[in-house]
């Protein structure tokens, strides 16, 4: 085994630095190219449930339509059996 000068240890050194640096700065780009591939699915997964809420809002509210003009119709046809009963 040779032993390093001071200049070649320093140099091994800064060439390891900078590679680590480089495969830091690509594992950066990975993770931060993950996080916005992620917001997306997200955000997409938002607008399905505010779809979604919206949909069962819109249901709900055509169940008490009908059910109310089924109760009218029922109050109609009760005052004009009252009436021909008269």
């Amino acid at each position: 085994m040779t032993k390093q000068t001071l200049t070649e240890r320093m140099a091994a050194v800064e060439k390891w630095i900078e590679g680590h640096e480089r495969r830091f700065d690509e594992k950066w780009g990975e993770a931060i190219g993950a996080i916005n591939e992620l917001k997306d699915v997200v955000k997409g997964w938002r607008q399905a449930a505010w779809g979604l809420a919206l949909a069962l809002l819109a249901w709900a509210m055509v169940q008490l339509w009908t059910t109310n003009q089924r109760d009218i119709q029922a109050a109609h046809a009760a005052h004009e059996t009252v009436q021909q009963d008269q």
